[in-house]
C-alpha cells in the first residue's frame, strides 16, 4: 500500500486539480466547470471501483464475491474518472448536470468493461493508459456530442464557446498542474525498473512536446496560441502512456512527444476548423487534438515497442515485468494483442458514447450554452456581463414568442 500512495495522491491532484482548472477556460462557464468537474469526478471513482471489481469477478476470476478495494483500486477508480472527464470535455457547456450524469454513470460501465477485457483478459501492454483511458475517454465523447445541439455551437455568434483573458490565465494552472504529475499518471502501476523507465520517458516526452507544440504555432502563425499552450504542451504525457515502460533510449521518448505535440499543435491550428466545417463536429475542449490523436499515436507506438520487446527489453525475465502474459506470448504477438486493443477500445468508445448519447439527449438540453446561471446562483461575469444579459435577453425573447 505504501508504495502506490505518493503516485495516487500525484493522479488525485491531477483529476481534481489539473483538469478542474484546465477546463475554466470558458468565460462564461467557469463555474459549472469546475463545480462540474469536482462532482463528476467524486461520482466517476465511486463507479469505476464498482464496476471495475465487478467485471475483473465476471471476466478474469469467473467467480463473484467480494470486491477488493486497495490502493491499486483506488488508482484504477481515478483512472476512470480521468477519461470520464476526457469525454466531459467534448460536451463542456452543451449538456444539462442531469444529462450528464447519466452519461457519466453509462460510461463508468462500458469503460471499465473495455479496461478489464483488453489489458486483463487480453494481456495488452498499456501501462499508462494511452489506449483504454484517453482514447477511450476521447472517441466516446466526441461520438457523444453529436447529440448535443452541435450545430448551435458551431453558430456561437456571441463567442461564450471561447475564453479570455483572465479564464485562459486561470485553465494555465491546470495545465501546469497536470504537466507537473504527468509522470506519476504514467508510473503509478508499474514496478521496479518498469517504473523508473515510466517516469523518466514521460519527463522526456512531455517536455519535447512543450516545446514543439510552442515550436508550430509560432511557425504557423508567428506567435503563441494560448489554446496550444494550454494543451498541445501535454500531448507527450498522452502519447507515452502505454508504452512509457518499454522504451530505453531517452531520444525514442524525446522524439515521440515531439511528434505528439507538433500533431497536437497543428490538430488545434488546422485541422479543427475542417472538423466542424466538414463533420459538423464541435469539441469544446479540443480533446481530439489532446487525448484522440496522441493516443492513437501512443497506440500505435506501443506496437512497435511491443515487436521491438527483445531488442529493447532483453530476455523473458527482463519483459515479465512488463508484459502480464510473457509466458503465453512472442513480441510479435503481443504487438498484436496491442493492436487488437485499440481497435477493441474504439469500437466500444464509439458504440457506447452512441448509446449514452442518444439516452441522455433524451433529458432536458439547457436553454443557453456555455453559460453558468442554470447551474449556479449570484453569478456575475465581470466585464462579460454585456454579452451575458444578451444572451439571455434572446432567450427571453424566443420563450415569449413561443408562448405566444
Amino acid at each position: 500500500m505504501v508504495q502506490y500512495y505518493p503516485m495516487w495522491t500525484d493522479i488525485h491532484v491531477m483529476v481534481f486539480v489539473g483538469f478542474g482548472f484546465l477546463m475554466v477556460f470558458l468565460k462564461t462557464h467557469c463555474w459549472s466547470s469546475i463545480g462540474f468537474n469536482f462532482l463528476i469526478a467524486a461520482w466517476a471513482i465511486q463507479c469505476t471501483i464498482l464496476f471495475f471489481g465487478f467485471w475483473e469477478l465476471v471476466i478474469k476470476y469467473q467467480d463473484l464475491k467480494k470486491i477488493n478495494i486497495n490502493m491499486r483500486m483506488l488508482i484504477q477508480g481515478d483512472f476512470g474518472a480521468a477519461s470520464i472527464l476526457i469525454s466531459m470535455g467534448a460536451l463542456l457547456g452543451k449538456v444539462s448536470f442531469v444529462q450528464l450524469f447519466t452519461l457519466v454513470t453509462i460510461e463508468t460501465i462500458f469503460y471499465t468493461l473495455n479496461a478489464v477485457v483488453t489489458v486483463d483478459y487480453m494481456g495488452a501492454a498499456d501501462i499508462g493508459g494511452a489506449i483504454v483511458i484517453h482514447m477511450f475517454g476521447a472517441y466516446f465523447g466526441l461520438t457523444a456530442t453529436y447529440f448535443f445541439q452541435p450545430k448551435k455551437a458551431l453558430e456561437d455568434k456571441l463567442q461564450q464557446g471561447k475564453g479570455n483573458y483572465l479564464s485562459e490565465l486561470i485553465s494555465m494552472v491546470g495545465t501546469l498542474f497536470l504537466f507537473i504529475y504527468w509522470p506519476s499518471f504514467n508510473g503509478a502501476l508499474a514496478v521496479g525498473m518498469s517504473q523508473k523507465r515510466s517516469v523518466v520517458n514521460t519527463l522526456l516526452s512531455i517536455t519535447g512536446s512543450v516545446l514543439t507544440s510552442v515550436y508550430v504555432s509560432r511557425a504557423i502563425l508567428g506567435k503563441i496560441d494560448m489554446e496550444v499552450l494550454l494543451n498541445s504542451t501535454l500531448a507527450g504525457g498522452v502519447m507515452m502512456g502505454a508504452a512509457c515502460d518499454m522504451i530505453t533510449g531517452p531520444g525514442f521518448a524525446m522524439l515521440a512527444g515531439s511528434i505528439a505535440g507538433a500533431v497536437s499543435a497543428i490538430g488545434f491550428l488546422k485541422l479543427n476548423k475542417i472538423f466542424q466545417d466538414k463533420l459538423g463536429l464541435h469539441d469544446t475542449c479540443g480533446v481530439q487534438f489532446l487525448h484522440g490523436f496522441p493516443g492513437l499515436l501512443g497506440g500505435f507506438t506501443s506496437v512497435i515497442c511491443c515487436a521491438a520487446a527483445e531488442y529493447n527489453l532483453g530476455g523473458v525475465a527482463a519483459r515479465a515485468i512488463v508484459f502480464a502474459k510473457v509466458d503465453k506470448f512472442s513480441p510479435a504477438k503481443q504487438a498484436n494483442i496491442n493492436l487488437a486493443a485499440m481497435a477493441i477500445t474504439m469500437g466500444i468508445a464509439i458504440s457506447s458514447g452512441f448509446v449514452a448519447g442518444f439516452i441522455a439527449s433524451r433529458l432536458p438540453h439547457p436553454k443557453i450554452l456555455f453559460d453558468d446561471n442554470p447551474n449556479f446562483n449570484h453569478v456575475e461575469f465581470g466585464d462579460d456581463t454585456d454579452v451575458y444579459n444578451i444572451a439571455h435577453q434572446h432567450v427571453q425573447e424566443v420563450e415569449l414568442k413561443s408562448s405566444s
